[in-house]
């Protein structure tokens, strides 16, 4: 029976806003009094004998740095120990390898005024430089060009989110969201986060429900099952992911499939889903196969200082998120070949086909979840479904209400937090694939009964008659017992087994009671 949408409404633009188009950021400094800089740093001198005869070229080491930082270089510290390289242009910074330094610094070699020598000319100082690029464009002198002001970075704060345009920068709150010119911008800001479009405003106040907000939104209807509950649920998750804040408590989100299924099917849409914030934010995706959190060091040498969200994708089954609490919450370890590791704050998700075993109160206060319907698959993608490919066949309208559409999620997340819903199948999908189907039919025809004393070793006793391909040396009582604690675990109406008092030990013999949850309709 199809679910009745509700009209979406989103929030109401500003009052009286004026967007202000520019091609790219405004700029600090012209071209002209940039080079008029360069120009008054005289790194070099003419070196004459006692006839007054040219001799060499002598370098003041000093200026030399001050003109690298002239041409915009500087060495940006990101934590105690570690620091990179980076090119400042109009309060916009990129990481630059030597190369790029020493390529610019030749060049500019080359636009110098040398009127005031009488030999000396722009081939004999590159020259003199091409002689010792090791020495000049070393470790010990780049390191050297240390800016004399703080270089603050834009970041989200806990009320507001930043997106960054070709057009403009766009400021995202609980009431809506406006563009503004950069010359507003008083912070600086990474050139990788900057969108190469233009964000163009969208009213949606017309929408007669999400599907007028573009074929994205309609693609997260579907994948909730068009339940405006879960819509909304899995909205403010993407405002989560995109509030590239991280002071507050982080959790992981974790996306899982809701059809019950011994066999991992997958295809609805999870990493579509991912990869559609990397068109928001920094994104980096990490084979989730190859992962392994405890061997294997440079497990994140694919995020970059600038990453905003890591995706693992479709992690092995059994994966134990307890590994990660300490990534989730102080953020990754970065660890690249030949290179001093660091660490970087991010939102982290986790993409499976199967579930990942979330217990006890520290993994549930880390971790957020979501099924996604089944409503796209292998016999029905979302190709299929609008007849052209997400991102690569948009126009420009098309990404326009993608982006607005994603302002709105924010906005959500910004208004009401993360907001949970009830799952579908995730309990009992949870209990499927840590256990099996032969012990799921045998407690159902066990008929439990709440607060009666069940002998362990008899009911392990009967699964294996019951079930005798399980009578193997590998398969033992504390295996069958975990597995009782996980029927009450994800059990509707059970409450969880509490090992003091509802497992107890009397005349040699080991039981376990199961109890009903608390306001439980029929205990």
């Amino acid at each position: 029976m199809p679910i009745e949408r509700k009209p979406i409404k989103l929030p109401e633009k500003p009052k009286d806003q004026e967007i202000i188009v520019k091609e790219k950021p405004a700029s600090q400094e012209t071209e002209n009094e940039l080079i008029e800089l360069e120009e008054s740093i005289r790194f070099f001198t003419e070196k004459t004998d006692t006839d007054g005869n040219f001799k060499d070229i002598t370098i003041n080491y000093v200026k030399l740095i001050n003109f690298y930082k002239s041409l915009g270089f500087a060495r940006y510290d990101i934590e105690k120990g570690r620091s990179i390289l980076v090119m400042i242009e109009n309060r916009v910074i990129s990481e630059v390898s030597v190369n790029e330094i020493t390529d610019k610094v030749i060049n500019h070699l080359g636009r110098l005024d040398y009127n005031d020598y009488e030999r000396l000319n722009a081939e004999m100082l590159t020259n003199k430089f091409y002689k010792a690029l090791g020495s000049y464009f070393s470790a010990d002198k780049l390191n050297r060009m240390v800016l004399d002001h703080f270089i603050e970075i834009n970041r989200d704060s806990k009320t507001e989110a930043f997106f960054y345009y070709n057009n403009g920068y766009v400021v995202c709150t609980k009431d809506g969201w406006q563009i503004n010119e950069y010359s507003k911008l008083q912070s600086y800001l990474w050139k990788d986060q900057i969108l190469s479009r233009n964000f163009k405003l969208i009213d949606f106040e017309k929408a007669e429900d999400y599907k007028s907000c573009g074929v994205f939104a309609d693609f997260i209807g579907k994948v909730c099952g068009e339940d405006e509950e879960r819509f909304k649920s899995l909205c403010s998750i993407i405002g989560y992911n995109l509030h590239a804040y991280t002071e507050n408590k982080l959790k992981a989100t974790i996306l899982t499939d809701s059809k019950i299924s011994e066999v991992a099917d997958g295809r609805t849409g999870k990493t579509l889903f991912c990869k559609s914030l990397g068109h928001m934010r920094n994104y980096t995706e990490i084979n989730g196969k190859d992962f392994d959190p405890v061997r294997d060091q440079f497990k994140y040498q694919e995020v970059n200082i600038d990453t905003q969200i890591v995706h693992l994708n479709d992690v092995r089954q059994y994966f134990n998120i307890e590994l990660l609490f300490n990534d989730i919450t102080e953020g990754v370890k970065v660890n690249k070949k030949g290179l001093q590791p660091f660490t970087v704050k991010l939102k982290m998700i986790i993409s499976t086909n199967k579930t990942i075993k979330i217990q006890g109160s520290s993994a549930r206060d880390r971790t957020v979840e979501f099924e996604f319907s089944d409503y796209f698959s292998d016999k029905r993608s979302p190709q299929d479904e609008y007849g052209h490919w997400f991102f690569t066949d948009w126009d420009t309208e098309e990404w326009a209400r993608y982006d607005n559409f994603m302002m709105y999620c924010t906005s959500v997340f910004l208004k009401v937090g993360l907001y949970q819903t009830k799952s579908i199948n995730l309990e009992a999908r949870k209990l499927l694939d840590q256990s099996s189907i032969e012990f799921i039919e045998f407690m159902e025809d066990l008929k439990i009964e709440f607060g009666i004393e069940y002998d362990k070793k008899a009911l392990f006793k009967q699964f294996i008659e019951r079930y005798p391909d399980f009578d193997t040396p590998k398969f033992k009582q504390r295996h069958f017992t975990s597995w009782l604690r996980m029927y009450a675990e994800y059990s509707e109406g059970f409450r969880p087994i509490n090992k003091t008092e509802d497992e107890v030990r009397r005349g040699g013999a080991d039981y376990i009671i199961f109890r009903s949850k608390p306001n439980n309709p029929n205990p």
